[in-house]
């Protein structure tokens, strides 16, 4: 069926819309079972069925990277890539203080983090879920107005070495 050859997406009650067919709930389904489950619970409507399921999770990377923001993931992610997917960390980014929080919480601490890194641990491994911030610090003494006064600096001295040369 043409309607059902597309990319779905499970709403935030874990419940998944497809076209003229009913809700199917996936609470408590594990990122390994979701394909053959979701295979079988369709196979009462359809003959046959193929399915290619894929767990996504949306994480924020915050903090020292080139590109924070939100990113949809696959669950088996290694954490190094999240970090890389949002541009990697700058010069002065703390890589051996990242942490995993969750709301106000942190679920997984700088030495988990990593650990995680050094043993190419994935997302899911560590137990991440959506909604999570993944958070790179930035070394003390590291400020954005510092950052901002060296390339002040920097730019400065472009122009007055142009205007030296050229006189």
């Amino acid at each position: 069926d043409s309607v059902l050859s597309d990319t779905f997406t499970v709403m935030s009650d874990q419940k998944l819309q497809l076209p003229n067919l009913p809700e199917i709930s996936l609470a408590g389904i594990l990122d390994s079972e979701l394909q053959g489950y979701l295979a079988t619970q369709l196979a009462k409507y359809i003959r046959d069925p193929s399915v290619r399921a894929q767990a996504l999770l949306s994480v924020q990377v915050s903090g020292d990277v080139g590109k924070p923001g939100f990113y949809s993931i696959r669950t088996d992610t290694p954490v190094t890539d999240v970090v890389m997917n949002a541009g990697g960390p700058s010069q002065n980014a703390e890589m051996d203080k990242i942490e995993l929080r969750r709301g106000s919480t942190t679920v997984v601490h700088r030495g988990g983090i990593q650990t995680a890194i050094q043993k190419q641990l994935t997302m899911s491994d560590i137990g991440a879920r959506s909604g999570d911030e993944l958070y790179v610090p930035t070394k003390p003494g590291t400020s954005r107005w510092q950052k901002l006064a060296a390339i002040t600096a920097s730019v400065m001295g472009i122009v007055w070495a142009v205007a030296y040369l050229t006189n």
